[in-house]
């Protein structure tokens, strides 16, 4: 098994409602096609792409499925990868077996923490940027999994009716749109607070 997000504290509906949401709003990747959810126990799941998407992608997918929209569960995400030729701004080499998932202090919602195999830790944060870290907040750790004896719980693809088609080049992440989305929605209903009491 190469790349997979292992989703940790939710349940059945929650993580398809998540990953039904991650595909519509990347609806424009091709690694939004045919994601496949499998059910490891109750409340953790493993999540598998039949494309597979580009290192920063990845990142994306990881970052949103911690904070995903329309589920109210904060769960865990992590996500396994071997690193390619196109490292993106890991300054790893490519085989480098990479454990990704978000801090437990992050406050900025739009970073992902990296660690390789060999222990290296770096911050990486959704504008292209990368720092080395002196340790990690977590060892790698990678459970021996076989999709095989996992149920498939669901296959989901973009609904071409609802999908909103975010990319890497669309100037924006996954987590900026949904709070680009919150403040405007938090904007409207202040203007109405302000004209009520006028």
């Amino acid at each position: 098994m190469e790349e997979y997000i292992l989703v940790t504290g939710s349940g059945k509906e929650q993580i398809r409602t998540a990953v039904r949401n991650l595909a519509n709003l990347y609806a424009a990747e091709k690694a939004a096609q045919g994601i496949e959810i499998r059910v490891l126990n109750d409340t953790t799941f493993v999540v598998t792409f039949s494309h597979v998407p580009e290192l920063e992608i990845f990142e994306y997918f990881v970052n949103y499925l911690r904070y995903p929209e329309g589920v109210e569960l904060r769960q865990d995400a992590t996500g396994y990868v071997t690193l390619g030729s196109d490292t993106y701004h890991i300054p790893e080499v490519p085989g480098t077996r990479m454990m990704f998932f978000v801090s437990k202090e992050d406050t900025a919602y739009d970073t992902v923490m990296a660690v390789s195999e060999k222990g290296y830790a770096y911050l990486c944060d959704f504008g292209g940027g990368v720092s080395k870290l002196p340790e990690s907040e977590r060892n790698f750790v990678e459970l021996p999994l076989n999709l095989e004896e996992l149920e498939l719980l669901d296959r989901i693809s973009p609904d071409p009716h609802t999908a909103k088609g975010a990319s890497k080049n669309s100037g924006a992440s996954g987590c900026m749109l949904a709070l680009l989305a919150l403040a405007s929605g938090l904007a409207v209903s202040l203007f109405w607070v302000i004209l009520a009491v006028i």
